[in-house]
């Protein structure tokens, strides 16, 4: 009677854990799914305003005009790096994406750095 009950609370114990795993990639997928979509909203507001300051770059004097587009360069390449790291964010499973979100939050905020040097000259 013991050995019944022994294994019908080791079935109990498995059956919750597989539960529990089941539950937090659940959750893995919902994070991932918000963080995607809010990611994608600020990479694409961030292109937009590069693409903005290129124009008005092209119209500013000389000077002025080839520090600005040397940075937008850098920015550009920037932008399509952490666009790279965004698709494969798109096709990960697991926990994999969380690795991969690092590299895209580290993108955003150096472009966002980036936007911020070339607005102030």
């Amino acid at each position: 009677m013991k050995n019944l009950i022994l294994a019908a609370s080791l079935l109990c114990n498995f059956a919750l854990v597989a539960s529990l795993r089941a539950s937090d990639k659940s959750t893995l997928a919902e994070n991932r799914d918000e963080y995607v979509e809010k990611a994608k909203v600020e990479l694409d507001e961030l292109g937009a305003k590069i693409d903005d300051l290129e124009i008005k770059s092209k119209e500013s004097g000389s000077a002025v005009k080839a520090n600005a587009q040397r940075k937008l360069k850098t920015l550009k390449a920037r932008r399509k790096t952490a666009q790279k790291d965004f698709d494969k964010i798109k096709r990960a499973s697991g926990k994999a994406w969380t690795e991969l979100k690092a590299g895209v939050d580290k993108g955003i905020e150096e472009i966002k750095a980036g936007l911020a040097e070339i607005e102030k000259d």
